[in-house]
């Protein structure tokens, strides 16, 4: 890799983080993510608490793959947007309710 090619990839990030939408964008994607991982690795956590956890883990996989299939459906036809809004406000309910009164 030459020094020429490091020079405009440090450009073409310096001129992208220098757009206001594209760091909004960033940040939300950030605390999108860092939502997903924290509610994510909370069930997992508390998954393990179950005296059957070999149940327990198809089931979450099972689930998973509903919800990849229903949030699939439901980006296609009411937006990502929506979607989105959707799923974390389910999410963040679901969280909330197991911080607060457990499984």
């Amino acid at each position: 890799m030459t020094s020429n090619s490091n020079l405009d990839r440090s450009l073409v990030i310096k001129e992208a983080l220098s757009a206001t939408d594209v760091k909004v964008n960033l940040f939300a994607m950030i605390v999108i993510s860092g939502v997903v991982v924290f509610n994510f690795f909370m069930i997992l956590f508390l998954a393990n608490t179950f005296e059957r956890v070999y149940e327990i883990g198809l089931i979450l996989s099972i689930a998973d793959i509903i919800s990849y299939l229903i949030g699939g459906i439901l980006a296609e036809k009411s937006g990502v947007r929506t979607t989105f809004c959707l799923s974390f406000t389910v999410s963040t309910i679901a969280g909330i309710l197991i911080l607060l009164y457990g499984l």
